[in-house]
């Protein structure tokens, strides 16, 4: 390359760096849920998903999550002891869940049941009220690492299988053809994972991930008919990689 060449390959850059730089494109507006609610994005008509946030109500306001779902699918809402969104599209069915294990505690009782309770998940049996006073010694009273530690106690890849494998039709006697559970990733972290096959007048799969953050639980469960699930597993893979849990407290 001549000289001449190269001084105008460098104006040409300098030009472009003194360009003015395209305006950034604007970021979709948050979806933000009402205690008790699932808010959904609005979407364009050929959008094949739609964004839902959900949060939980009164003392389960920690438990929150976003997650695209097929658009079309019927979607429904349930907010009891956990938020949970249902989606279907006829067998095939999504459910998530979210659950506070441990709620801030605001009464006397409130703070004793939360503290029975932690101590009772970290210990896996029934505490005595020794216990309790040695959890509570331990980790200063402190609500906050409390929750930290029952969710590294349930994150351990032993125990969370082991709590993912409770999901098994099995437990309500249905008869399993086929299962396995082992750690997959999820939402940046790591889940407990179940894929199953059970009897139910032919062959149906359910495949479930089971994660906690802060002390909440969540629980993603898919589906369908054996013969269907070959051409969903992108589907299902779509969905579970765009679950994002939200466990702000109030």
């Amino acid at each position: 390359m001549t000289r001449i060449d190269g001084t105008l390959a460098l104006l040409l850059l300098a030009v472009g760096a003194c360009a003015p730089a395209a305006p950034p494109v604007p970021a979709p507006p948050p979806v933000v849920a009402e205690p008790g609610t699932c808010a959904s994005a609005s979407a364009a008509a050929d959008a094949q998903v739609v964004r839902y946030a959900c949060r939980g109500s009164g003392a389960n306001q920690a438990a929150g999550f976003t997650v695209s779902i097929p658009a079309g699918w019927t979607v429904q809402v349930t907010d009891s002891l956990d938020i949970t969104l249902f989606a279907s599209d006829g067998d095939r069915a999504v459910w998530v869940t979210g659950g506070d294990q441990l709620p801030a505690p605001v009464t006397p009782d409130d703070t004793l049941n939360f503290w029975l309770a932690a101590n009772e998940i970290a210990l896996r049996r029934t505490p005595t009220r020794q216990d309790v006073a040695d959890f509570r010694f331990v980790l200063d009273d402190d609500p906050a690492r409390a929750r930290r530690w029952v969710t590294d106690e349930q994150m351990e890849a032993l125990r969370v299988t082991g709590l993912v494998a409770r999901l098994t039709a099995e437990r309500e006697g249905r008869p399993v053809l086929r299962r396995t559970t082992e750690v997959r990733p999820l939402a940046g972290g790591t889940a407990g994972y179940l894929d199953e096959v059970v009897d139910v007048q032919g062959p149906w799969h359910t495949t479930a991930y089971l994660t906690v953050r802060d002390a909440v639980l969540y629980i993603i469960s898919f589906n369908a008919p054996e013969e269907d699930v070959e051409a969903l597993l992108p589907l299902w893979e779509q969905v579970a990689a765009s679950f994002v849990p939200d466990t702000r407290r109030p």
